[in-house]
């Protein structure tokens, strides 16, 4: 026997929680405007009639038991005991993967019953090379899967693709265009690049340059310290570019790939990188300051990697 009174209460604390839950709720297991959310999942233990004629199926969700009403005698006659339903407060019952409607939510006219034209951009960026893919391809592939996604009970679809196409600046330190070494971690000198971007700071810049240091500028005074830590992962050498003030301007040369991380802070001034001495880590590292430096630019890098940072 089907307690009325208990249904109604089981109905209207479903219909709070569904308030509660579409407020909360982060993402949509369907994105697509006007899909129905099925945030429920029970298994039907029992189908009952009413004396008044009515369709209800008894549902078990993990611990609670749940009365559904269902609208329609031929759609009550589709579920089975032991079937898996997935439903919603709107009157969606999922069976198996397939939607099914009451007569009361086929009833329900979309937010805009007016024709509303629904536009996709694909934007794609790329560095020292373009994807391949035409834009009829990419418009065709995300068509297709946003077609399959759409309800058909809204009506007729337009979906528009935009394909986008950027390029990336080429990377800004010398020889980045045959920097194509990997560690064993396979990255090459554009990753570390890519990394050390965003750790680079003034601590880890010369003392001599620290009131000139920026995040517009972060190369500046990381010359050596970079090049070392590099040629930890790499092996190779440090050679310097002899400099007018009798400094050395440190670089990586690795069994003849040539690279320089910190180039850019020198702007259109010119370097020349053939015929450079090889630089002494002892030498360098003879200054607390230079091998302290190392050591926190080392262990900021460590970081990233371990933190698994996107290069």
């Amino acid at each position: 026997m089907i307690d009325r009174k208990r249904m109604k209460q089981l109905d209207r604390a479903y219909r709070d929680r569904m308030k509660r839950f579409s407020k909360s709720r982060k993402y949509s297991e369907y994105p697509i405007k006007g899909k129905p959310v099925f945030d429920r999942t029970g298994t039907i233990t029992e189908k009952q009639t009413t004396p008044s004629g009515g369709c209800v199926l008894c549902i078990r969700d993990g611990e609670d038991e749940i009365s559904l009403l269902v609208w329609e005698k031929a759609l009550f006659d589709a579920f089975q005991p032991g079937d898996t339903l997935r439903f919603s407060c709107g009157g969606e019952y999922l069976i198996h993967g397939t939607v099914l409607r009451s007569p009361k939510s086929a009833e329900r006219k979309p937010a805009n019953a007016e024709t509303e034209q629904q536009t996709v951009t694909v934007t794609i960026r790329t560095r020292g090379g373009k994807c391949e893919l035409t834009d009829e391809q990419i418009q065709g592939w995300y068509r297709d899967r946003i077609e399959a996604l759409l309800d058909p009970d809204i009506g007729e679809h337009d979906i528009s693709v935009a394909v986008k196409r950027e390029a990336i600046a080429p990377y800004r330190f010398y020889g980045w265009e045959t920097a194509d070494i990997t560690d064993e971690r396979g990255l090459t000198p554009r990753d570390y690049y890519d990394l050390l971007k965003g750790i680079w700071c003034e601590e880890t810049c010369a003392p001599r340059m620290r009131k000139d240091w920026s995040a517009a500028n972060p190369t500046l005074g990381q010359c050596s310290i970079t090049a070392f830590l590099l040629q930890d992962v790499y092996g190779g050498k440090v050679r310097g570019v002899p400099l007018p003030d009798g400094n050395y301007h440190c670089f990586n040369d690795v069994g003849g790939c040539v690279f320089d991380l910190t180039r850019e802070q020198f702007g259109t001034e010119t370097l020349v990188y053939t015929d450079c001495p090889e630089q002494s880590r002892a030498v360098h590292f003879a200054k607390d300051e230079k091998r302290e430096r190392y050591a926190l630019l080392k262990r900021k890098l460590l970081g990233a990697l371990d933190s698994g940072r996107k290069v």
